[in-house]
């Protein structure tokens, strides 16, 4: 999966954040990382299975968790990609 990670209120790029990335059967079968987004970009390799996805930014006081939408302004819950698949989403955090 490609993401391209934009702030709502600037529409600008976030280089830099966290992701928590958990398989829906199993919530507690998580993989976390804060990390590097160049241009806003982040390629994962995603589990075979649905998955959530939460994205937090460093904020003067420490990690904030950001609401999460995509082009249609629906919140990004749950994503599945099939075994072997690509898929590209355009991410608004809020």
């Amino acid at each position: 999966m490609v993401f391209t990670i934009l702030d709502e209120e600037t529409r600008k790029p976030i280089q830099k954040g966290s992701l928590t990335v958990c398989r829906l059967a199993d919530p507690h079968s998580c993989w976390s990382m804060s990390t590097a987004f160049p241009n806003g970009r982040y390629d994962l390799l995603t589990p075979e299975v649905p998955f959530t996805v939460k994205f937090e930014t460093w904020e003067t006081a420490g990690w904030v968790q950001r609401a999460a939408f995509d082009e249609s302004d629906v919140p990004i819950e749950v994503l599945q990609v099939d075994l072997g698949a690509r898929r590209e989403i355009t991410v608004r955090l809020k």
